[in-house]
């Protein structure tokens, strides 16, 4: 898939990006974003609630960037996000299994900020 590319993931049946969607995480923190993020995607939106009843279950879109520019636009915002979540999620007050999921998305979260950090110092070196 190139540049603007699509995808749509039905996530009705992966609890954890469910759970992961439904408690608020960045997209790309979940399960089956960050399986997108690293093939490319940077580019998320949660197709949860169905604007006329035609679109079938709830759906994660991930979109790859159109070019450079956009994609320094996404990884900033991705960034910023994963930030916000990771400062904001040390409340562990929550059930044991949705626990489970919030540690696996911090740690989704950290892999993509090095990820990020290092695609940054990377293009700095360029």
């Amino acid at each position: 898939m190139g540049s603007g590319g699509k995808i749509f993931i039905e996530y009705y049946c992966d609890h954890e990006t469910s759970i992961g969607l439904a408690m608020g995480f960045p997209p790309a923190t979940t399960r089956q974003g960050y399986k997108l993020f690293n093939l490319g995607f940077t580019w998320f939106k949660d197709y949860y609630y169905s604007e006329g009843g035609h679109e079938g279950g709830q759906k994660l879109l991930g979109e790859k960037p159109l070019d450079e520019v956009a994609l320094g636009k996404h990884l900033k915002r991705i960034q910023s996000e994963i930030e916000i979540f990771l400062k904001g999620s040390e409340d562990f007050g929550i059930e044991i299994q949705r626990q489970e999921h919030l540690l696996r998305a911090r740690e989704r979260a950290k892999k993509i900020l090095s990820q990020i950090m290092n695609k940054h110092s990377t293009d700095q070196v360029l």
